[in-house]
């Protein structure tokens, strides 16, 4: 009898792997959410985060949260707490969520 061959895994650097994903949203990742939530807020400067992930999509068809380390839009904005408010809203009685994202009042003065 021949023994099983057995396969190893690798251990992977998840404090690592975070940087990085960090690391790649870059300044032109950032403008392009701060107009898109501009152009969808109210007058109150909330943009309810379906709108603006729609919107995202039509400037930029290429887009994907997967490609800086996020499944979904919603932990990219929340990662990103420093640009942006968001208010999460559940409806009564479900387990249904609505987000809403603002940018920060000063993002003017941000560096872009």
């Amino acid at each position: 009898m021949e023994p099983i061959s057995t396969t190893k895994t690798k251990n992977v650097n998840l404090t690592a792997t975070i940087t990085n994903e960090i690391d790649s949203i870059d300044d032109e990742l950032i403008k392009l959410l701060r107009t898109t939530i501009d152009d969808v807020a109210d007058d109150n400067g909330w943009a309810f985060l379906a709108e603006v992930g729609g919107l995202i999509i039509k400037k930029k068809p290429d887009f994907d949260p997967r490609n800086y380390g996020f499944q979904k839009l919603t932990p990219l904005i929340k990662s990103l707490n420093k640009y942006f408010d968001i208010d999460e809203k559940e409806i009564e009685n479900t387990h249904i969520k609505h987000i809403y994202v603002k940018n920060k009042n000063n993002y003017r003065q941000q560096k872009i």
